[in-house]
């Protein structure tokens, strides 16, 4: 039995080998559709499916089942974000965890530099985690040790443990990191351990942590911006490891009565609406071995339709592929016919063939492995911004099984065709030198196959016209701000334990020596940008609007912010230097608030003030402006409004929230003029202003909008890259099955000339053929498109489903490629001499 199946693997290999220019044809078809899906299934099985790198995952809970980011106030229907005093409660009321563990929900980005050193701190990225965070996970340091609860108690020695990709990365494996001093945002701690290659911590995300430091240290890094005694700031993740036998579903009817118990005690609600939130709050116990899943929600949706997407181009390819095989067979019908009369059975013949089909999979999966890191790479690169994502870029063993059985299941069902209706040859009909009928039966297998490939790649092309469409709109659009000169600094500002005097004089210095900068024309600091993703939200209070309340987006900006974007001013004035601290407190709403507050009213002098009624009148309003998008470009910006940098009341800067939001996190510029060595001069100015300024990105504002719509970028240049390639791949196969119709026919072709028939009556007539496969594809395909756009119409921008001019654009450019496929066989076959046709007849 084996000595057979190695038999038909030698002869089977061998007559590959014959066939070169088959071979190696079939082998890049196929690497093409199987490198593609590999590729896309090794960031599926990374982003969506993969554990952490942790013992045990199974065993892990997480409290919560809604990703949030950085600092939440108020209350949440899906609790899911924790205050460290409600986080310390649950722990020491819940034993039904063998550890519990909270850690920060977001990175900060930090400067970090070695002690004692005098270069500029580098930047990085640290999270807070409590003194078991590394226990839960069952992990082992690389070198040194990992955190032990007293590293997380109030006046510990500051202890951190580094990433080992930093390490290893950053500096050089260094043996003398361990136990060395760094300073992390102005304050000194002790590296007491590596963290254990391939943790890259609890979540998926563009910027790993390189620093964990425990959750007591938060106030020495943060001083008066720390929120870890805050009752009402919610900003820790919760994941436990549960005890064997611990039923979820009463584990989290006992956390839901241990959290209304605590917000009795220490965060009541005070008023209606507040009791009205409290009441439907509550958590919701999930699975945690795949830690939090933010980027895995953020990418699911685009990843899956990738994969149906390469799924697509694979259906083309095997379809050009079973084409292929199907004239190779043809050509060998006497070679097979002679088999047949020496007594090889059918099963046999479709033995060898399939296990032909079979090796060229295996073979083009092989060569899709090779070209699949490359793919994923440069999948990363598109769909991350070569953010160092911790996503490896080598096939896993799991995505090895894959492209395995994927290679197999390919070479088993795109040859069962070609199999078969090469074991029908007929011995006597073959042998007297007529394969008529036979290749007649195949020719209409071939063309079924143009057929089927000309509908899947009118389906990928009108797809990827309509992703073109939404990203063309997307970015097209009017967003409140001009963008020609304007550029972008984002910063840290380790300024947490600054008092307002230092920071005024910092900013001062920032505003005075950034426009000795040449090239600079204006100069404006903000917590938040234009279309950085991102800004502050919260509950307002309005003078003349007792017991309503509501939540704008709102933003701490510089005076000149609004000149300097390029910003225009609807009614009243913009910030000037009346605007200081010990002035009346005023803002600057956009037109979205106006709309929602002050509909039919002059809203200029209007009062209104962050929390409850206590604080209506906090703020005038003394300006409205055009709305400026900050956040979604699929969305009209939400009312919002903006308050002068640093007017604040000596009171208000107890108020770590209030204290934070004076922390700028971007310098806006107005240039002109060449900008070579432009970022160089800005990062050596700031560095010299103040060595807790770092500077993160420059960046003009288009390309932070840029930044912005990364997903829809990524779909619609892979879609556009993918429907080039499969109509590439069925113009190939229209033009293989026309020349080999044209072989077919070349007697008919010859009779017909003779008879009287023009060159240009056999050209029209096979382009005909030609052009009528390409139609009867595009009947099927243009429906089809139609349902496919259905599916995509949540992702579409400014476009219709159906939009006449994608779908007839994508149809133009097919049959256009259909033609040019099938002029030169046509060419040839009008060409072709009848009175030598009838001789060799």
């Amino acid at each position: 039995m084996l000595d057979s199946a190695l038999n038909d693997l030698r002869i089977a290999a061998r007559q590959l080998f014959k066939s070169k220019g088959f071979t190696a044809t079939a082998i890049l078809t196929l690497a093409l559709g199987l490198g593609a899906n590999t590729a896309i299934f090794n960031l599926v099985h990374a982003v969506l499916l993969q554990t952490l790198p942790v013992a045990k995952p199974e065993q892990l809970l997480r409290l919560g089942d809604v990703d949030q980011c950085c600092v939440v106030g108020g209350y949440q229907n899906h609790l899911s974000i924790f205050a460290y005093p409600l986080y310390t409660s649950l722990r020491d009321h819940l034993p039904e965890f063998e550890e519990l563990a909270a850690f920060q929900a977001s990175v900060g980005a930090v400067g970090a530099r070695r002690a004692g050193t005098e270069t500029a701190p580098d930047l990085s990225f640290d999270q807070f985690v409590s003194g078991n965070y590394f226990a839960m996970f069952g992990l082992k340091p690389f070198a040194g040790r990992l955190f032990a609860p007293a590293d997380d108690t109030r006046g510990a020695v500051p202890v951190a443990v580094m990433n080992y990709a930093t390490w290893r990365d950053r500096y050089g494996s260094d043996p003398g990191v361990l136990g060395a001093s760094f300073v992390i945002d102005g304050t000194s701690f002790n590296i007491v351990g590596i963290a254990p290659p391939g943790f890259f911590g609890d979540t998926l995300r563009p910027h790993p942590p390189d620093f964990w430091m425990p959750l007591s240290t938060e106030p020495l890094a943060r001083g008066k911006s720390t929120l870890l005694d805050h009752k009402s700031d919610y900003w820790l993740y919760v994941i436990g490891r549960v005890k064997p036998g611990t039923q979820p579903a009463a584990l989290e009817a006992k956390v839901n009565a241990q959290l209304a118990q605590w917000q009795a005690e220490n965060d009541p609600p005070v008023i209606d609406f507040q009791r009205r939130a409290a009441a439907k709050q509550h958590v919701t116990i999930s699975p945690g071995g795949a830690g939090i899943s933010s980027m895995r929600d953020a990418y699911n949706r685009d990843l899956r339709l990738l994969l149906a997407i390469t799924g697509l181009v694979l259906l083309v390819a095997c379809a050009n592929l079973a084409n292929l095989q199907l004239a190779r067979a043809a050509g060998r019908t006497s070679q097979t016919a002679i088999r047949v009369a020496l007594g090889a059975s059918r099963a046999t013949l479709i033995r060898l063939t399939l296990i032909e089909s079979v090796l060229l999979a295996v073979a083009g999966g092989a060569a899709g492995l090779l070209i699949a890191d490359w793919i994923t790479a440069f999948l990363i690169g598109l769909a991350f911004n070569n953010l160092p994502v911790p996503i490896a870029t080598t096939p896993s063993v799991p995505v090895l099984g894959f492209a395995f059985a994927l290679s197999l299941l390919t070479g088993v069902i795109f040859g069962i065709a070609p199999a078969w209706s090469g074991s029908r040859a007929d011995p006597a009909i073959a042998l007297r030198g007529s394969g008529r009928a036979t290749s007649q039966r195949v020719t209409v297998v071939q063309r079924s196959l143009v057929v089927v490939q000309t509908a899947l790649s009118i389906v990928l092309l009108a797809g990827a016209g309509l992703m073109l469409q939404t990203l063309r709109n997307l970015t097209d659009q009017h967003f409140g701000y001009q963008s020609d000169g304007r550029l972008i600094v984002n910063v840290h500002a380790g300024f947490g334990g600054y008092a307002p005097a230092r920071l005024a004089s910092v900013y001062d210095e920032i505003e005075r020596q950034m426009k000795e900068i040449p090239g600079v024309r204006n100069v404006a600091m903000s917590l938040y940008a234009p279309m950085e993703g991102n800004n502050w939200q919260s509950g307002v209070s309005v003078e003349e609007r007792p017991g309503q309340t509501f939540s704008p987006s709102w933003d701490r900006v510089s005076r000149g912010f609004f000149d300097t974007i390029g910003a225009r001013l609807v009614r009243g004035r913009l910030f000037d230097p009346r605007d200081t601290p010990d002035a009346t407190h005023v803002a600057v709403v956009n037109q979205a608030f106006v709309q929602r507050i002050f509909p039919n009213e002059d809203a200029i002098g209007k009062r209104f003030g962050l929390g409850d009624e206590a604080h209506r009148a906090d703020y005038q309003i003394v300006g409205v402006i055009e709305d400026v998008r900050f956040r979604n470009p699929r969305e009209p910006a939400p009312p919002m409004f903006f308050v002068p940098l640093l007017q604040m009341s000596a009171a208000e800067w107890v108020n770590s929230n209030k204290a934070r939001s004076n922390i700028i996190g971007n310098i806006e510029l107005h240039v002109s003029g060449p900008q070579a060595g432009l970022q160089a001069k800005i990062k050596q100015t700031l560095s010299s202003i103040d060595p807790n300024l770092t500077m993160l990105d420059v960046a003009t504002i288009d390309q932070q909008l840029g930044n912005l719509l990364g997903h829809e970028r990524l779909i619609a240049r892979l879609a556009e890259l993918f429907g080039i390639l499969a109509l590439a791949v069925a113009s190939v196969g229209l033009y293989g099955v026309t020349a080999y119709g044209v072989a077919q026919r070349t007697a008919e072709i010859g009779i017909r000339g003779a008879l009287g028939a023009r060159r240009q009556d056999i050209l029209q007539m096979i382009l005909r053929g030609a052009l009528g496969q390409a139609a009867v594809g595009l009947a099927i395909g243009v429906p089809a498109s139609l349902a496919a756009g259905r599916l995509l119409a949540d992702q579409l921008y400014g476009v219709k489903s159906y939009d006449p001019v994608v779908l007839g654009g994508a149809v133009v450019v097919l049959t256009l490629c259909a033609a040019f496929a099938a002029f030169g066989p046509a060419l040839r076959a009008s060409g072709i001499d009848p009175a030598r046709v009838l001789r060799s007849e």
